[in-house]
């Protein structure tokens, strides 16, 4: 994520101008990144206005040497993580069954994006955050485990069911199409 120096020096001095530009140059990557955490668009939008309201408050303590996309998608993880957290409505144990996935037709295309993105949020919610954070952001198990209070064979054991559910969601789909 490539921002200019100028618009990051505003950001530190709280320049709104600056601070819009961010959040306008950055809005789509870091949505797509929300949406994979939350379970709808509005729950994405709420963890990105609170994490670039953290960004913009701790904009001055990063490295302006290090990678700027590294540091906000940290930020928006952890976030995210802690907005779900927070939120009791959801279940990490909800049945596969339970969740309705988009019921858009997708003949035309073999996988979309949307329904991959449906695939995902379909996952009970500990399952959604392990394989996020393992296959999609990089994290270890160990990293993982600190960052969820769990273990790291329970992280392990979360981002195996999780692949599982997919693969069964892929060859379920393939076999309807």
């Amino acid at each position: 994520m490539e921002i200019k120096k100028e618009i990051l020096e505003g950001c530190v001095k709280h320049d709104r101008e600056a601070q819009h530009k961010l959040y306008k140059q950055c809005y789509l990557d870091l949505m797509g990144l929300c949406l994979r955490y939350t379970k709808s668009k509005s729950e994405a939008e709420e963890v990105l206005n609170s994490a670039m309201l953290k960004v913009y408050t701790k904009i001055d303590t990063y490295n302006q040497q290090g990678d700027f996309g590294a540091w906000i998608r940290r930020i928006i993880v952890n976030t995210a993580l802690d907005y779900l957290k927070s939120e009791k409505r959801y279940s990490d144990y909800a049945d596969i069954e339970d969740t309705a996935l988009n019921e858009t037709d997708h003949s035309e295309a073999p996988m979309e994006s949307e329904y991959l993105l449906n695939m995902l949020k379909s996952l009970p919610i500990l399952q959604n955050k392990v394989f996020n954070l393992y296959a999609i952001e990089g994290y270890s198990h160990k990293e993982i485990a600190n960052m969820l209070q769990i273990s790291e064979a329970n992280s392990k054991w979360n981002l195996f069911t999780a692949r599982k559910t997919l693969q069964e969601l892929v060859n379920k789909h393939y076999s309807e199409n």
